[in-house]
């Protein structure tokens, strides 16, 4: 049997991993995507999860590195949604970034004793002067372009003035 990888993320265009994979199915999840995918390299499961919404989310305010919020109500139900699905699983262990939102997003997995590690690499990148401005339309199309020019190779493209590229 071959082992299943279950993504969740915002949206298709931000799930760029996706294409590493054949992508078998796709599910609705809290307003997000998981995608079940089948890699015959893997001996184990691999979960990746996108942290529960933040007011930030909510409100159509960019994130990224640098803006470090909790998970708003809707976001700890949409964390207790995902536990009760899933506590069934026997993790072995978890890894998260430094983001309060994302470790937030698994904290009762590790109430349940799975141990964690928090490593920066996980984090969002740094949307530079984007972050804390709410999104435009123009803003939106701006992302757009960038993520064409990510899916077309060009994987050092900036979002904006001090901002990082996903390498």
């Amino acid at each position: 049997m071959q082992p299943e990888i279950f993504v969740v993320c915002n949206s298709k265009e931000n799930f760029q991993v996706s294409q590493l994979f054949r992508s078998s199915r796709v599910f609705p999840l809290m307003q997000n995507y998981i995608f079940t995918a089948t890699n015959i390299m893997l001996q184990r499961e691999l979960y990746i999860i996108r942290h529960g919404q933040t007011d930030h989310n909510a409100k159509g305010i960019v994130q990224g590195k640098g803006v470090n919020l909790s998970l708003n109500e809707k976001g700890r139900k949409q964390a207790d949604a995902f536990y009760k699905a899933y506590k069934h699983v026997p993790f072995e262990v978890i890894y998260t970034s430094t983001l309060q939102r994302a470790q937030q997003s698994v904290e009762q997995f590790v109430q349940q004793g799975i141990p964690l590690e928090i490593f920066s690499e996980l984090d969002e990148i740094s949307w530079g002067n984007l972050e804390g401005t709410i999104s435009t339309r123009e803003s939106d199309l701006e992302f757009q372009t960038l993520i064409a020019k990510w899916k077309g190779g060009d994987i050092y493209a900036k979002p904006s003035t001090n901002a990082e590229s996903p390498f």
